[in-house]
């Protein structure tokens, strides 16, 4: 807020332009321009009243279109309201109007952000740009403006010329590398031209001998091109201007690499990563390598001493499992050390407890060597640490083999070897390993009770009625002739009859069992449901005769 005596004499002032302006004579078009700028000035800053003060403006620019300062606040309020097309126009008009080419320069630039970014015309904004750097070369405006535009269109030729120039205009050798750089990325991956590149990064690091992109860049396209003298003369420039130990390091390993890959020294290699890891042993970098290569070239005591470097490194439970795992590898397939086999693999599984590697590498060599017990024991860790119910009713399954087979034949490993062979069942009930394992071994040991609950079992469970029909009538069978049980044989029998299955085989037993037990009348019955089934017309004859000899005699 203005004091009152200021306030009262900017609206005097304004009074006064306004008489002024109601004086002017005819054709006074710059002095009438004047006064309605500084009018709707005042309108806008005093008297807060921008929708009058634009209206000045507006008609101070009809008044005279040249007169810059009202071309100006023109400008302004179309930016404000986003008339991008008119104040284009009006730019354009400016620069017609302005005599120094850098002030001329600047304007262009305005217009080729208008044409970019706001009306998406870049070929516009690109023709301002080019006159903007040709009235003011050393514009890193402009030159930033149209390296932008060019990159957004793909024109690389274009964008590697832009970047050429703002290169000129950057006297501080470090930036200029920056951009050399970013020229070689450009001729690299946009343009395809590696030569190019290759010569871009070169010169980029004699700018700046710590430009590490361009040393990176320049040792992979060294490495892409198989230009491995180029690339260990750069390696040795750079450890010669390096004295710290980890740039020693990183210059030995990479020579290394080379070594073992491209000029197949591998004795070499091996000793240049030793090298290496002396001078930095807490790194285990060198020492992967150096453990492939031991393995190439058939030296398994030192494989396995460089594993066991790598072991004392490792701080991660996985990665020191498979460490171990790989270092039991070695010494039990190349180094004949089956004890210390065990001892890696029981250290790989202490470190992580489901290590499966671990777990099927120590089940195979206690199989091979007869460890009977400990495998047993090693393969229910496996099932209790697996998730898949296939592949755990598999490892009970091998595991009560080994119970039933390998183990002493004591009544406590045949238990136990049911036990899992239940286990495996009761995970995969389609195994029809597992079910005829039981079968077998409740039959060798007169296990009929049992028997009997594993055949109803997989009757209730199977779809297949035909199966489920057979399976009654064999623990029918077994309860009848093994555990001298007839009423519950009879009880089977009839269950079989009751659901409507047409057996004729557990008919006749039951009429069988009927006869022998005096029981007529249910006799009578299984007869006539027999001959009401048989296609036989003389077996139908037979039963109805023997029916007759029933209500005849004991009926």
């Amino acid at each position: 807020t203005l004091p009152v005596d200021v306030d009262a004499i900017l609206t005097s002032l304004h009074g006064f332009l306004e008489q002024e302006l109601d004086h002017l004579e005819v054709g006074a078009s710059r002095a009438r321009a004047t006064l309605l700028y500084e009018l709707g000035t005042l309108e806008e800053l005093v008297l807060r009243d921008p929708a009058r003060a634009v209206s000045r403006q507006r008609e101070a620019h009809q008044a005279d279109p040249s007169f810059v300062p009202g071309l100006r606040a023109v400008e302004r309020h179309q930016a404000k309201q986003g008339s991008w097309a008119d104040l284009l126009d009006a730019l354009r008009l400016e620069v017609k109007l302005t005599s120094g080419e850098e002030a001329r320069a600047a304007l262009l630039e305005r217009q080729a952000e208008i044409l970019a970014h706001r009306l998406s015309d870049t070929e516009g904004a690109i023709d301002a740009l080019r006159a903007a750097i040709n009235l003011a070369p050393h514009s890193r405006r402009a030159l930033e403006l149209l390296r932008g535009v060019y990159a957004r269109l793909g024109r690389w030729e274009d964008l590697l010329d832009v970047l050429q120039l703002l290169g000129g205009v950057t006297s501080d050798p470090v930036p200029r590398s920056r951009l050399t750089v970013e020229m070689a990325e450009v001729a690299e991956y946009r343009l395809d031209q590696s030569g190019r590149a290759e010569e871009l990064y070169a010169y980029a690091l004699q700018l700046d001998s710590s430009n590490e992109k361009a040393l990176v860049a320049l040792r992979r396209l060294y490495q892409i091109h198989g230009r491995w003298k180029e690339l260990t003369e750069l390696l040795a420039t750079e450890a010669g201007r390096e004295h710290e130990p980890d740039e020693m390091f990183a210059d030995l390993y990479w020579a290394a690499r080379i070594t073992e890959l491209h000029l197949h020294d591998e004795s070499r290699a091996a000793s240049l990563l030793e090298t290496a890891s002396a001078l930095r042993p807490s790194d285990p970098l060198p020492l992967v390598p150096l453990t492939e290569i031991y393995g190439r070239i058939g030296l398994y005591e030192e494989q396995a001493a460089a594993l066991s470097r790598q072991l004392r490194l490792a701080r991660d439970g996985s990665e020191r499992a498979s460490i171990c795992h790989r270092l039991g590898r070695v010494c039990d397939d190349w180094l004949g050390r089956p004890d210390r086999a065990i001892e890696a693999y029981q250290q790989a599984l202490k470190q992580q407890p489901g290590h499966d590697p671990s777990l099927r590498a120590l089940a195979q060599l206690y199989a091979r060597l007869q460890h009977w017990d400990d495998l047993v024991e090693l393969q229910l860790l496996r099932a209790e640490r697996n998730r898949d119910p296939l592949l755990r009713s598999a490892i009970y399954l091998q595991t009560a083999e080994i119970c039933e087979r390998r183990l002493p034949d004591s009544p406590q490993n045949q238990r136990r070897a049911i036990d899992l062979y239940e286990r495996a069942w009761s995970l995969h009930q389609g195994s029809s390993d597992a079910f005829r394992a039981l079968d077998r071994i409740h039959r060798r040991t007169s296990g009929w009770e049992a028997l009997t609950e594993l055949y109803e079992r997989k009757a209730e469970q199977t779809k297949d009625r035909a199966l489920a029909v057979g399976l009654w009538r064999e623990v029918a069978w077994i309860h009848e002739r093994e555990l001298g049980d007839r009423e519950r044989a009879l009880a089977l029998y009839e269950r079989i009859r009751q659901e409507k299955i047409e057996d004729r085989t557990a008919l006749f037993q039951l009429a069988r069992l009927y006869e022998e037990l005096g029981r007529m009348s249910e006799l009578r019955r299984a007869l006539a449901e027999r001959a009401s089934l048989t296609e036989d017309e003389n077996e139908a004859n037979e039963l109805q005769r023997r029916i007759g000899e029933l209500l005849e005699g004991p009926l």
